[in-house]
């Protein structure tokens, strides 16, 4: 199983997959940063793939993976870096029919106020809205980290 951290810079995933591997013994990947356009790491992104299926964490529900950043960024800095081409989505929608039912994807963000951090929340929403992955949205300053794990031992039982 996996738990996707999703989410604009800062905004906290890499200190809650700490929280989760000091709290309950996850392991945690962190995924090629999304600041390029696809095309120039895409052989980045298909190795932190091949990565976590050769875990065999999607096949087997006891092996939990904590990924700090994975599909919903690939989509969401794509599509506001204007990369979001025909071969992306057709690369993003192959990875979510694998995930669909092995996966969870939260989403944390809260408003900075800027136009940049608007433009990718709005495209992480997006995503969203197609995925067929189980997802939440979690604004973590106004109900804070700890919220999350109620929802993630509810969502692996």
């Amino acid at each position: 199983m996996l738990i996707l951290l999703e989410g604009f810079d800062r905004v906290g995933k890499t200190t809650y997959a700490t929280h989760l591997n000091e709290k309950f013994g996850y392991n945690v990947i962190h995924s090629p940063q999304p600041y390029k356009p696809y095309a120039k790491y895409k052989k980045e992104v298909e190795g932190y793939y091949k990565a976590i299926t050769d875990m065999n964490c999607l096949f087997h529900k006891d092996i939990i993976l904590v990924c700090d950043r994975f599909i919903a960024s690939e989509y969401a800095y794509s599509k506001v870096n204007g990369d979001l081409n025909k071969h992306v989505v057709e690369y993003l929608e192959e990875i979510d029919d694998l995930l669909q039912d092995k996966a969870i994807i939260i989403n944390l963000f809260h408003n900075w106020g800027d136009n940049k951090g608007k433009r990718h929340q709005k495209a992480y929403e997006d995503y969203l809205k197609k995925t067929k992955v189980e997802y939440m949205i979690h604004d973590v300053i106004e109900k804070g980290m700890e919220a999350l794990d109620e929802f993630i031992i509810c969502s692996l039982t």
